[in-house]
């Protein structure tokens, strides 16, 4: 959760009454409990993208994966008053260990089909057609709103609830 984009993000989709699953981040958790409870209070699932997004997971222990994943859900359970659903590994790099602790966990591996890597900072019309592009019946949009300015993540998703349900496609959570 980030304090600038994150409320933005959750404006539009009240306004467009679009739930959506939130892959947080346990530090950022801890320094914004309070958006990870509006989150959940507007009904949107959460999901467990570890403590650090620590890209290089596959080269830990077990043990640093299982307390990764252990501190992060015990901070979205504090925040939200439920614990995440889901776990999305950070980079998309499915450690074995981090896989195995998951599921030891209780927590359902989230991945993604439509990456408009918006991580990039690609302007807004270049989001919008990488998403159109990939979106589709069961589709998981990856788009994101933390780690600097998300202005034209925020400005695609506006353009983008409106076009996907134009194509008759529905939101839903997994």
């Amino acid at each position: 959760p980030d304090p600038r984009w994150t409320p933005a993000v959750l404006e539009l989709l009240r306004t467009h009454q679009v739930r959506a699953t939130f892959c947080v981040v346990g530090q950022h958790v801890s320094r914004h409990p309070e958006l990870v409870r509006r989150i959940a209070a507007d009904g949107h699932a959460l999901c467990n993208h570890s403590w650090s997004h620590d890209e290089a997971m596959h080269r830990r222990s077990a043990a640093s994966v299982s307390a990764e994943l252990a501190r992060t859900t015990r901070a979205i359970t504090a925040a939200a008053g439920r614990p995440p659903q889901f776990y999305r590994a950070p980079g998309g790099n499915w450690a074995p260990a981090a896989v195995a602790e998951a599921g030891r966990q209780r927590l359902r591996l989230l991945g993604w089909s439509a990456d408009p890597y918006d991580w990039r900072r690609p302007p807004a019309a270049e989001i919008t057609r990488r998403v159109l592009a990939g979106a589709g019946p069961g589709a998981i949009i990856l788009l994101h709103d933390g780690y600097g300015s998300r202005a034209h993540t925020v400005a695609a998703l506006r353009t983008l609830l409106t076009a996907l349900p134009a194509r008759q496609l529905r939101f839903t959570t997994p």
